[in-house]
């Protein structure tokens, strides 16, 4: 009869499975707060604009709208002369 040579399989007390379980949860939370911080700046960052370049007699003028989550510059050329234009 031929035998085989027994293997030993190493068993964990309660107390180490739950320090394993609590330590995976840790790091899947740890990745998935990292991971959604990094998601959230690179759909927030702003996406770089030219500057137009004006024509003489308008004055360049920049504001940022809140599109969303998204601030979004906007820039647009005005002629000096609307400066004056009286109100209604």
């Amino acid at each position: 009869m031929l035998s085989l040579p027994s293997t030993t399989q190493s068993r964990r007390g309660p107390s180490q499975l739950l320090i394993l379980a609590v330590a995976s949860v840790l790091v899947a939370a740890v990745s998935g707060v990292v991971f959604g911080i990094a998601v959230s700046l690179v759909l927030h960052l702003p996406t770089p604009t030219s500057v137009p370049t004006c024509p003489a007699g308008t004055t360049l003028y920049t504001r940022t709208v809140l599109l969303g989550k998204a601030l979004v510059p906007i820039q647009h050329c005005f002629r000096d002369t609307d400066a004056q234009d009286p109100q209604p």
